[in-house]
């Protein structure tokens, strides 16, 4: 294990691999593979009237989806834009040429829209991504971050501030 920075262009996640698969999001797919596809935060402007229509009304589930994701990406990229990092660290394990990263689809897209070209990951060899490495690792994460290992993968799952009032980051953006 160790601290370094990488070139972005050489990173990838497990998302990117499913970028097409949106369905769970319904009607609202659309802006979210967007954004995804282009990684502009701007793509979601044209759809603001729409949300702030639905945010107090629409109950589906596509649309908490959709919400969900979109607050989480708002709240990122404050994060990011406040501090020029996050409050976990990203974490990269070399695959052929390629980095795959933990948590990643989110983060990097931010970057990528914000147009950073390298950014500091823990990386580990592919030997050291077993549940084993996560003692290891948790002093570098939040004290509200569970680490786990699931289907080969590191999941990270952070409790602080996206639960902690719903949609908050666009109910601000909405205000803007």
């Amino acid at each position: 294990m160790k601290v370094e920075v990488l070139q972005l262009e050489k990173t990838i996640t497990h998302g990117s691999r499913d970028i097409q698969q949106f369905s769970h999001f319904g009607s609202w797919a659309d802006p979210i593979q967007k954004y995804y596809t282009t990684f502009d935060i701007d793509i979601f402007n044209p759809y603001m009237d729409l949300i702030k229509e639905n945010i107090n009304t629409n109950t589906t589930e596509e649309f908490n989806q959709f919400c969900y994701k979109l607050n989480k990406i708002l709240l990122l990229l404050k994060q990011y834009s406040d501090n020029g990092s996050w409050y976990n660290p990203m974490v990269a394990v070399p695959i052929k040429d390629y980095y795959m990263v933990h948590p990643g689809i989110d983060r990097l897209s931010i970057l990528k829209g914000l147009g950073v070209k390298e950014h500091e990951f823990i990386t580990l060899e592919r030997e050291e991504l077993n549940p084993t490495i996560i003692p290891s690792i948790q002093k570098y994460f939040t004290s509200t971050t569970k680490l786990d290992f699931k289907n080969n993968r590191l999941e990270i799952v952070s409790n602080q501030d996206i639960h902690d009032n719903k949609y908050m980051m666009i109910r601000r953006w909405i205000k803007k």
